[in-house]
């Protein structure tokens, strides 16, 4: 799932690669605060892309608490291109399973 902070032509791009992508725009989910979109992303079983550090701060506290989540991928906001996005979570799309990111922030 990408957040509303992540670069939807990155979405569009990860899909003409056969990568099943859900934004938070598409979902009506803009506005809603980053926890909000986390405890969806948990209840979807969806890893979540963003470009946001508050997201980094709160699985901190859930990693602490022991709270599960589906897993975050993450870098700060500009610290790639779009094509160094789009080739950075296709390697992490077949790299891993969906279990394999379960309580992981993959920085990218």
């Amino acid at each position: 799932m990408f957040d509303e902070s992540a670069d939807e032509d990155v979405a569009r791009a990860l899909r003409r690669h056969g990568v099943n992508v859900l934004t938070t725009s598409e979902l009506g989910r803009k506005t809603l605060s980053d926890a909000d979109q986390l405890d969806f992303s948990r209840a979807a079983n969806r890893v979540i892309y963003t470009t946001d550090s508050d997201f980094l701060v709160i699985v901190a506290h859930w990693l602490e608490e022991g709270v599960d989540f589906p897993g975050v991928a993450y870098h700060a906001q500009g610290a790639l291109t779009k094509g160094q996005a789009v080739r950075a979570l296709l390697l992490l799309n077949e790299v891993y399973d969906p279990p394999d990111m379960a309580n992981r922030v993959e920085f990218l």
